[in-house]
């Protein structure tokens, strides 16, 4: 399996994978599809995890990859039953990994949302070398992919559903 993520304003703007069986972590930017596309010629035959959003059609349309995709929001949403305010990546992790005190997950996971990477986002694309923008963006994406990543591992050790018996 591989963790997915994408920040995207109309265009996908930062690609990021985790392999799972091999901790394998890349992020791919805009300008380097190529790179990313090499990439996953060799991935063809895994299962790409991702958290709602527009990964999956990214993943198609502009990188190629017509792989087997799960959406793990979709998921919590119509299987998950746990106690949380919200099926929102973050009340998710909090609810089934427990509040992350660390400075890195503060300002990156729980201190950013969605419009704000958008406004990353675009500001990369208006300067490609804004680096404060990519290295913010870039660690907020490697952050939203750890985080899906323990949600998964998670999900997995759950101990099966009792059977109820006529």
């Amino acid at each position: 399996m591989i963790a997915l993520d994408t920040e995207y304003s109309d265009v996908g703007v930062l690609y990021g994978f985790l392999d799972l069986s091999s901790d394998e972590f890349k992020q791919f930017w805009f300008d380097e599809k190529d790179k990313a596309i090499e990439y996953l010629s060799k991935k063809k035959d895994y299962l790409f995890i991702h958290w709602g959003g527009a990964d999956k059609k990214l993943l198609k349309e502009e990188l190629n990859c017509d792989a087997r995709t799960l959406n793990m929001l979709y998921y919590v949403q119509t299987s998950l039953v746990a106690p949380i305010s919200s099926a929102g990546l973050r009340d998710v992790y909090d609810t089934l990994c427990g509040h992350r005190e660390d400075k890195l997950w503060e300002k990156s996971f729980y201190g950013i949302d969605g419009l704000y990477k958008l406004m990353l986002c675009n500001r990369i694309l208006a300067d490609p070398n804004n680096m404060s923008a990519r290295e913010e963006l870039a660690e907020a994406n490697k952050v939203d992919i750890l985080a899906l990543k323990e949600i998964v591992e998670k999900l997995r050790r759950l101990p099966p559903p009792k059977r109820l018996h006529n």
